[in-house]
């Protein structure tokens, strides 16, 4: 099956907005087991479950040096091959170096992404667990703009995925 959604590529997800600045406050990491020589994996319990991921999508990634140590690649990665004398993980699921690269570092990925099937765009989320809305779901003491800005950008939709839609259409126009 293939998917025509776009490809987005992600690095780290930040969690805090103070109102002028994002930050990561995940600050957590644990090692990727290294399953061969220079392949690293993910192991153990993931937030999606491998029967809601769609195909193998194999990614050969060309970095430029950058002053943060994240690895970029498609959601939700399995596997990370290149010259790495180890690699960390956060709760998120991004992927760290030891340290940030001051070369070009060259490396590839296998990631599966999530499949998309139409139930999916018109239902109500369920609750979010605690963490979830602690971590990812408070909003600025400033944030009465944004409210009404949103509502205003989605006032003509019902369902999450179109509201969502709406404002991503807004928000790159």
């Amino acid at each position: 099956m293939h998917d025509a959604r776009p490809l987005y590529i992600r690095g780290v997800s930040f969690d805090q907005y103070d109102g002028k600045v994002w930050t990561n406050q995940l600050s957590y990491r644990r090692s990727l087991i290294e399953e061969s020589p220079g392949t690293f994996t993910f192991r153990g319990k993931r937030a999606v479950s491998r029967s809601q991921l769609g195909e193998a999508m194999h990614q050969k990634i060309l970095l430029e040096p950058l002053d943060t140590p994240v690895l970029f690649a498609a959601p939700f990665i399995e596997s990370v091959t290149g010259l790495f004398p180890s690699l960390f993980f956060d709760a998120t699921g991004a992927v760290y170096l030891p340290f940030p690269s001051s070369s070009r570092i060259e490396y590839t990925v296998v990631s599966r992404a999530t499949v998309l099937v139409p139930a999916d765009l018109g239902s109500e989320p369920g609750p979010y667990p605690e963490w979830v809305v602690r971590q990812y779901l408070q909003l600025p003491l400033q944030s009465d703009r944004i409210t009404a800005l949103a509502g205003e950008v989605t006032q003509k939709h019902y369902r999450p995925y179109e509201k969502a839609t709406a404002i991503q259409t807004y928000l790159t126009s």
